[in-house]
């Protein structure tokens, strides 16, 4: 039996998740809930129907396919509803939607298919030093995934890199990680109840695997900053002081200014956004931080 796993987007020319030109593969599944998160149908670990309204022009004909009667015309009869409770997510109204008004977000991939998508972009990893990035979702969910496709890319001579929110189960992703050229490390929040408020779970085996990870391969730690969360002074004194354990084994650490571009993508999964009064930091204020990290002395990249 093939090894499968669900895959939301394969996206290609991306210049910001590890070095060179690189192509990021997004898994399905993670092991925490960020209130921020920009990928929102990345976090449940099976396919999902996203349905935008602003495409849907209230035709009906997605009604009489909905075996789970999972849908109707709204009141005004101006466009089609989902019914709270009833999407199973089998996909049997998409086909017939001719406005592309719906979707199922999660397609299983094997290895293998994953692989044949990467190599394609081959000269331009060979110019830039790029590969492929494992992104969700939490990628170290699926090790031995990971595992198969590295495998294929390092036999070429791409580069493999993995974004991971740093909470997964680390015996497994030890017998991989010399496959792994760089992790890109959330560091979200060090105040733990905070942590556990915010994102689901504690921080704690996130900052053990941590740990860890900076003495076998190359890290580097990524904060968001999400304001009125975890960018007060009383945050970045936590973060300077979390960080300068680790001064000899942390190149660089990047911090990200929270955008809320993911919003659309809860309206259409029908989940309610908790952040709606949270405003992108400005830069004067993302400037500041990155002063205050690089006096504890690291090198700062705002982005990436």
């Amino acid at each position: 039996m093939p090894q499968l796993v669900y895959v939301t987007n394969i996206q290609k020319f991306c210049t910001h998740d590890g070095p060179g030109i690189r192509t990021n593969v997004f898994f399905k599944g993670c092991s925490m809930e960020c209130k921020w998160c920009a990928n929102p149908e990345t976090i449940d670990p099976y396919p999902q129907l996203m349905y935008y309204r602003n495409k849907c022009t209230g035709c009906g004909r997605c009604i009489p396919d909905c075996i789970h009667e999972a849908i109707k015309f709204h009141h005004d009869g101006s466009r089609v509803e989902q019914i709270p409770g009833k999407c199973k997510n089998c996909g049997a109204c998409v086909s017939a939607c001719r406005q592309d008004a719906r979707e199922i977000v999660g397609e299983l991939k094997t290895p293998e298919e994953v692989f044949k998508i990467v190599d394609q972009d081959k000269v331009f990893y060979q110019q830039s030093g790029g590969g492929v990035t494992f992104s969700g979702g939490e990628p170290f969910l699926h090790p031995e995934f990971i595992q198969k496709v590295s495998a294929m890319c390092k036999a070429e001579g791409y580069t493999t890199a993995v974004e991971t929110c740093g909470n997964f189960c680390l015996s497994p992703v030890l017998k991989i990680i010399d496959l792994i050229d760089h992790v890109l490390f959330d560091i979200k929040i060090i105040d733990e109840e905070k942590h556990i408020r915010y994102c689901g779970k504690s921080n704690q085996k996130i900052h053990r695997n941590f740990e860890t990870l900076l003495e076998l391969t190359d890290v580097t730690p990524r904060v968001p900053i999400i304001p009125g969360i975890n960018d007060t002074p009383v945050d970045i004194a936590l973060l300077c002081r979390f960080f300068t354990q680790y001064k000899d084994k942390i190149k660089r650490v990047h911090i990200l200014p929270y955008h809320n571009l993911g919003l659309g993508k809860y309206e259409a999964l029908n989940e309610p956004y908790s952040l709606n009064d949270v405003h992108p930091p400005s830069d004067e204020h993302m400037n500041g931080i990155k002063a205050d990290l690089e006096r504890c002395g690291f090198e700062v990249v705002i982005g990436g």
